[in-house]
């Protein structure tokens, strides 16, 4: 879960190389796309290769591992 919402201070280049999330889910309101999350913030984590899921855009997102196999899906209810 990225930190802050993903808030432009949340998290240096040097805490996403330290962590390497491979994935990473950034809570934001539908209705603050301009503020949250940072651009910035966006791009650190693209230059690391993590998968980003948004809230936001994506409203709920689930993780389930069955027989060691992980599957994500998300699920928009706004759509």
């Amino acid at each position: 879960l990225a930190p802050h919402h993903g808030s432009a201070t949340s998290s240096s280049m040097g805490f996403l190389q330290a962590v390497a999330p491979e994935y990473t889910i950034i809570s934001a309101g539908r209705n603050r796309p301009q503020t949250f999350p940072s651009p910035k913030v966006l791009k650190r984590y693209q230059q690391i290769e993590s998968k980003v899921f948004n809230t936001a855009l994506d409203c709920t997102v689930t993780f389930q591992v069955k027989d060691g196999e992980l599957n994500i899906s998300t699920f928009n209810s706004w759509k």
